[in-house]
């Protein structure tokens, strides 16, 4: 399956094609393309770097959305992954284009 980022909204291409709407609204400013990377957990959460709000928005299985991971300015999230200990890895970059990576330990600790 893949994920797609289309005016705001998450979809879901299925492996028959199917194009499904997991969440119809996530960014506040869907005209300014603020959405970013796009990943998913183990436990099949689904992660989207938000630069409009500078954080990570996590929506769960169960379609609830939560926010967290904030970047503090001028940095703002553009992608990110998990690694092999659970820690969540984010891109970052700033207006200059200078890009950072941030890495938040399980127990939530960011270096």
């Amino acid at each position: 399956a893949a994920l797609i980022v289309k005016h705001g909204a998450l979809l879901r291409v299925g492996a028959d094609g199917a194009i499904r709407t997991l969440h119809p609204a996530l960014s506040s400013k869907p005209e300014q393309h603020s959405l970013m990377g796009a990943w998913t957990d183990s436990s099949g959460a689904i992660f989207i770097a938000d630069t409009a709000s500078g954080h990570v928005k996590k929506i769960a299985p169960d379609g609830q959305v939560s926010s967290l991971a904030p970047s503090s300015p001028p940095w703002q999230p553009t992608g990110g992954a998990f690694g092999p200990d659970r820690s969540l890895w984010i891109l970052e970059a700033a207006p200059d284009n200078s890009q950072r990576i941030r890495r938040i330990s399980p127990s939530g600790d960011s270096t």
